[in-house]
């Protein structure tokens, strides 16, 4: 739309939003400033943001007063930051003065602080901080809003933010979270959620109130973008991968417009889906939002843990030197303050250590530690920097300092119930990472028991390829002790999840230990992905050929399509992916399980997965 054009349409049109500003004597500017400025409020919220930056860049040019136009602007960088980082990088730090000089109110400087932070302007962004009213009077009265959630906000993701502020770091996590006179806004919720799961402290309520927020609105509005983010995070970070898979991949699907809000669920969907050892989706979704990134030309937080998420999914598929070549890519000091930089530290660590540089591992995985520590949000559910710090001693031969790392972990992952009567909540996929290496710790004969400790728990939370690293580890543990039937049952049911997950590397290894074990196996006879509709060499399908996991006689026992459950159940796979992969309910998945174990007499699905 022509300038003419645009204006014609905007000041022709939108006299309904200002009641009387046509009556003799209107300032008509101002009238058309604030026609604009709400016109843009209505794109906003319609999602054409294009448009509404088109209407307030006009309404800037018109405005006639310092006020209105610091009103402008801040609309504008608050647009901006949705379409063109970059621009709303610019726009936020030209707003530092005014903030400082008292001509914003509170809740604009609050906006202008929190800008700069997504942009990793630490200094000024502290500097506005520290302009806000102490977060407690003498007399013990309520902070500020705008200081307490910049400090819930600096806790929950830039903790290194803390020393910059007036007071030091003396306002840690577990403070902030437990100042009086929050707010009930949607953003203060969910930082208090985060903060809490990140400490340590969450409860079962905490994470459903997380959930809540995201329940709240199936289609949230951008205005409400961040506290969707940090929503997300806390089930995340709460293990509650399948749950947070769900409302990302509806928010994505909600529409195809590739702005800052679909780059950060991106992001978060990418770093779900490496956690649920999806390793090919992870990096699918980490790569588009890179390339978002890039088109911005310039640094944000979230394009941290976009580059971290990355990496650590080509350490983990083998794709070592395509790992190596984003860890190239220079990344501002500033991150290192960040939550964001505490993944972008361990998924540097695990390349080093994929790639056997012990020490350097173990200097990423240490300085991750420190960090994690001074700012009070030791949770192994952010990054288990414990157990990378174990592998990089057990790669050294210091077995005492890997065991004591592991232990304290578990010790950590055990402790006591965050308040009194409250019920706290599990971290299945940190409790079962640590046993994995808890056991590679620990002498070979107690290592099969720690290990099917781990398994459920991996199967719980559903990460297909830490269960695949467990099954390699018993294998490895039964064929030390001698038991190959047992050592080549777990190899291949490693191998099939590691192929499922893209994990290269671990499949090669498992190939190697599967042709030792039993000379005779062929991944040829015995291809890696059993799926219903494929097709084998005879026209059979896959699970109809005999399966290397299940004894001839047992399959015997079980009809064909609950053979297929049986085949699927044993491979890992929870009852909502068997009923997708097969393409029935949920119920009748159960039903079949319920007649696979009668017939087999086994009495749950852990027997299933540990029995063959």
């Amino acid at each position: 739309m022509s300038r003419t054009g645009l204006e014609n349409s905007i000041l022709a049109g939108a006299g309904q939003d200002q009641p009387g500003a046509d009556r003799p004597g209107a300032d008509r500017p101002s009238c058309e400033v604030a026609r604009l400025q709400q016109a843009a409020r209505r794109a906003f919220a319609q999602g054409d943001i294009v448009q509404a930056t088109q209407y307030l860049e006009f309404a800037g040019e018109r405005c006639r007063t310092e006020e209105q136009l610091l009103s402008v602007r801040m609309q504008l960088a608050d647009t901006y930051w949705h379409v063109r980082p970059a621009d709303s990088a610019r726009e936020y730090l030209s707003l530092k003065a005014p903030a400082l000089a008292g001509k914003l109110t509170d809740h604009q400087a609050l906006r202008v602080a929190t800008g700069m932070l997504w942009h990793l302007q630490m200094d000024d962004a502290a500097e506005v901080i520290d302009h806000f009213p102490d977060q407690a009077d003498p007399d013990g009265e309520p902070a500020s809003p705008g200081a307490y959630y910049a400090r819930l906000l600096i806790s929950a993701s830039f903790p290194g933010v803390r020393d910059r502020l007036r007071g030091g770091g003396c306002d840690g996590p577990a403070q902030a979270s437990a100042a009086p006179g929050a707010p009930g806004a949607p953003d203060v919720q969910a930082a208090q959620a985060l903060v809490t799961v990140l400490t340590g402290t969450a409860d079962e309520g905490t994470v459903s109130r997380a959930e809540q927020l995201l329940e709240g609105d199936a289609e949230p509005s951008r205005d409400r973008l961040r506290a969707v983010w940090m929503a997300m995070l806390s089930v995340i970070y709460a293990d509650r991968l399948e749950i947070a898979a769900t409302w990302c991949d509806r928010l994505l699907a909600r529409d195809g417009q590739e702005d800052r809000a679909w780059a950060l669920l991106s992001t978060q969907g990418a770093l779900i889906a490496l956690r649920q050892g999806l390793l090919d989706v992870a990096a699918d979704r980490a790569r588009a939002a890179l390339s978002y990134y890039a088109s911005c030309h310039g640094w944000c937080v979230e394009l941290g843990l976009t580059l971290a998420t990355l990496v650590e999914a080509y350490t983990a598929m083998g794709e070592y030197d395509v790992a190596a070549g984003h860890l190239r890519h220079p990344v501002p000091s500033a991150l290192f303050q960040t939550r964001a930089g505490l993944h972008y530290l361990f998924a540097r660590g695990r390349h080093h250590l994929a790639t056997g540089h012990l020490h350097a591992a173990l200097g990423d995985f240490m300085a991750c530690g420190e960090r994690m520590t001074r700012w009070g949000i030791d949770s192994p559910a952010l990054v288990p920097w414990r157990v990378g710090a174990a592998e990089a001693w057990l790669g050294l031969d210091e077995t005492a300092r890997a065991t004591r790392l592991a232990e304290e972990q578990m010790t950590q992952l055990g402790s006591g119930l965050p308040h009194p009567g409250l019920h706290r909540a599990s971290l299945p996929r940190a409790s079962g990472v640590t046993l994995r290496c808890l056991a590679a710790a620990t002498e070979a004969g107690r290592r099969p028991a720690i290990l099917r400790r781990a398994l459920p728990l991996l199967q719980q939370c559903g990460d297909r390829y830490e269960r695949a690293r467990v099954l390699s580890d018993l294998s490895q543990a039964y064929r030390t002790l001698g038991a190959r039937t047992e050592a080549r049952s777990a190899a291949r049911r490693a191998w099939r999840l590691a192929k499922s997950c893209h994990a290269e590397a671990l499949c090669q290894e498992l190939a190697a230990l599967c042709r030792e074990l039993w000379p005779m196996y062929s991944t040829e006879v015995y291809p890696g992905e059993v799926y219903p509709a494929e097709a084998g060499p005879a026209g059979t399908r896959a699970d109809e050929r005999r399966s290397p996991l299940l004894p001839e006689g047992e399959l015997a026992k079980l009809s064909t399509r609950e053979r297929r459950v049986a085949l699927l159940a044993a491979e890992g796979y929870s009852n909502r992916e068997i009923s997708s992969k097969l393409l029935v309910t949920v119920s009748t998945v159960e039903q079949h399980l319920t007649r696979i174990y009668r017939k087999m007499n086994i009495k749950s699905r852990y027997e299933l997965l540990t029995g063959f």
